[in-house]
């Protein structure tokens, strides 16, 4: 009997992972090891990694510097957009320590290839808006979403969300302007919404409400337009529906409906990474099978779907300067952008000839002894 359920347990664990191992999507390569790897820009000029000693390194093709210093074990995250001019880098110290989903994290904003960081804030998720010159990011204990400019720390304000009732909710936001912010929130029934905070009258007022508490609402928003996405959660009947409004005549009981499903998506919507297209996690589940998940590709102007991954339980995707990528099991999938990475920076010569300096696998110049003798010439 014992020998039987060991037998099942290896098929069991053979069968979950053997569509990473049959995947015929490229891996991203890089100098470094890619789990330590926290950023690194298109042209791989600049890579921000982690060392569990505590430390940020920023590295270029000569050189390695600390920029940030925690405490041993701590959790580095870097959120970017679209515009690739500003990060923002979370710091987690008790990453290994204390498991609460609702711990404050310290959050610290860069320009991307400086040694400079600034403190801002504690909090949770946050995020870049309107060409990287504000930042927003939220306080799970105050309810509040703070909004700050990044150049004028002076101008700042905060919006409080209504929800009691989910203490691990998260509300997306997006501003549309300098002036007008919309958010998400929860009401005592549970029921999603979206709610539009005007700087200059000071109010809030409610522009769109989902029909079910078995719904989550999701925001994505890039230069023309605001995408509207809506996912049932689990066996909800709700489905997916994805609508996009027009941000020169902003009016959300005007969006146009550009995608439906009768599946309950998971969403993760990308919409600035190209033109025309809509990035998510769609379910590709069949009735009674496990859930399944994988990268859909939709072009909403020409309304056509389009599978890009062949992992099957998909739960992540990131987009980063030029790539789009799958974090799945300790490796990076690359759906599209470049991938190999580990030829940056490699010897070649300057166009006077100069060889350039060698180099560690970090990117630093490796230091010669200087009474090293030349060899004289026959």
């Amino acid at each position: 009997m014992r020998s039987e359920i060991s037998l099942a347990l290896f098929i069991f664990i053979l069968s979950f992972n053997v569509s990473a191992r049959n995947s015929t999507l490229p891996i991203l390569k890089t100098k470094s090891d890619i789990k330590d790897i926290r950023y690194i820009t298109k042209d791989g000029k600049f890579t921000y990694y982690q060392r569990r000693s505590g430390t940020l390194l920023l590295s270029t093709n000569y050189k390695v510097k600390e920029i940030l210093k925690a405490e041993v074990g701590s959790q580095f995250t870097i959120h970017s957009s679209s515009s690739n001019k500003k990060i923002i880098i979370t710091v987690d110290d008790t990453f290994h320590t204390y498991l609460g989903l609702r711990h404050l994290k310290r959050i610290y904003v860069n320009d991307i290839g400086s040694e400079e960081v600034r403190e801002i804030g504690k909090g949770h998720s946050p995020k870049l808006h309107l060409n990287d010159t504000w930042m927003s990011w939220f306080n799970p204990y105050t309810r509040n979403v703070s909004f700050i400019n990044i150049k004028s720390p002076t101008l700042n304000f905060k919006v409080k969300i209504k929800n009691t009732l989910n203490a691990y909710f998260r509300p997306d936001v997006v501003m549309l302007n300098e002036k007008e912010v919309l958010y998400t929130d929860i009401n005592n029934k549970g029921i999603p919404a979206i709610l539009q905070y005007s700087r200059k009258l000071k109010r809030v007022k409610a522009i769109f409400k989902s029909a079910s508490s078995s719904q989550r609402i999701e925001l994505c928003k890039n230069d023309k337009s605001l995408f509207v996405g809506e996912f049932g959660f689990n066996n909800s009947p709700r489905g997916s529906i994805i609508a996009k409004v027009n941000l020169k005549k902003f009016n959300i009981d005007k969006a146009d409906i550009v995608y439906q499903s009768r599946m309950n998506d998971f969403g993760n919507i990308k919409c600035s990474f190209k033109k025309d297209h809509l990035y998510f996690i769609k379910n590709i589940s069949k009735i009674g099978g496990r859930v399944e998940s994988e990268v859909n590709a939709f072009n909403h102007v020409k309304k056509s779907s389009r599978i890009i991954s062949d992992l099957k339980y998909v739960s992540q995707l990131l987009a980063m300067d030029g790539r789009l990528l799958v974090p799945f099991r300790g490796v990076f999938y690359v759906l599209e952008g470049d991938t190999d990475l580990t030829t940056v920076g490699l010897l070649k010569k300057n166009v006077d000839n100069t060889p350039i300096p060698e180099q560690t696998p970090d990117g630093a110049p490796v230091d010669k002894p200087k009474n090293e003798k030349k060899e004289k010439k026959k």
